[in-house]
């Protein structure tokens, strides 16, 4: 028995970790599940989502749209809960399908996936503070050294 002892042991310990851990989830890389990829999308939809030019705005008009994201381009877009407006739910459709999601990536890249967006139809002048805030985040660079520092302010 104390040949074997600790090759046994071992095997034993290796086969309750095997039978302990849970099964890996699938989507467990795929992009639609990753938090910062979901916050792209949002975002690059968002910034093509507003009121028409010259029109009368209106404050606090929102809806929600269905669409599938397909080889880097967004598909079939539906409105699932309506601005309360016609004219601005047809023009949100046309807004959400030109917009240009960001880059799928991993393992499930290749694979459409569907989304529902909660969308507010800004006014012109709320879309431009939007865009602008939008670039500057976008470049926005944290030092490393005061990352690894854990300097905040």
């Amino acid at each position: 028995m104390r040949r074997y002892g600790y090759p046994l042991v071992f095997a034993l310990a290796c086969a309750l970790s095997a039978c302990a851990s849970k099964p890996a989830d699938p989507n467990a890389h795929a992009y639609w599940a990753n938090p910062f990829w979901q916050e792209s999308l949002l975002s690059a939809v968002q910034s093509m989502v507003h009121q028409p030019d010259g029109s009368t705005p209106i404050v606090g008009v929102n809806g929600m749209v269905r669409f599938t994201v397909a080889d880097g381009i967004i598909k079939d877009p539906a409105i699932v809960a309506s601005t309360g407006y016609a004219d601005l739910d047809k023009l949100l459709l046309q807004q959400v399908a030109s917009a240009k999601p960001p880059k799928t990536w991993g393992p499930h890249a290749h694979e459409p996936h569907e989304f529902e967006l909660l969308l507010n139809m800004l006014t012109p002048f709320d879309s431009f503070q939007y865009n602008v805030y939008r670039a500057i985040s976008n470049y926005r660079l944290y030092p490393r050294d005061g990352i690894i520092a854990g300097a905040t302010g």
